[in-house]
């Protein structure tokens, strides 16, 4: 059977312009697309990165902003001012803050707590280790050998 029996005669004229237009259309869509996709891959990774990126700004934020009114109460500089009588020691409950019941006679009367005078550095005692300790040690030691 012959197939071009049921063409009409001037159909491959007809749609030359049609083939044309579908041709050059979907030459310039691969063109603009490819022209494009380097806009909407950017935008879609800044998307990406603000999706990742937003929750560790927010509790980077917080953290700030909470490390920020710790620091705002805290005074710059530690003053400290002794009014006479005896230094403060082991007061109530063991706190060395805390005032006396009764102050010595010619001090002033203070207010709630005292601040306690800076303390002297720790310094190793020039004393030699004593010599119940050496012993206890080197029985130790004996005893140890003994079990092996």
């Amino acid at each position: 059977m012959n197939m071009n029996a049921q063409i009409p005669q001037h159909w491959r004229e007809r749609i030359r312009w049609a083939r044309g237009g579908f041709f050059a259309g979907l030459s310039l869509g691969v063109v603009v697309g490819w022209l494009f996709h380097g806009i909407i891959s950017f935008a879609f990774q800044i998307g990406l990165v603000l999706v990742l990126l937003l929750p560790l700004l927010v509790i980077g934020w917080l953290w700030w902003r909470s490390s920020r009114a710790d620091r705002a109460g805290e005074p710059t500089m530690t003053v400290m001012s002794w009014r006479g009588g005896e230094p403060p020691t082991q007061g109530r409950g063991g706190d060395p803050h805390w005032e006396r019941d009764g102050e010595p006679e010619g001090t002033i009367p203070t207010q709630g707590r005292v601040a306690e005078p800076p303390r002297e550095p720790w310094r190793k005692p020039n004393r030699p280790i004593p010599t119940d300790v050496e012993a206890e040690l080197e029985a130790l030691k004996r005893e140890q050998e003994r079990r092996r």
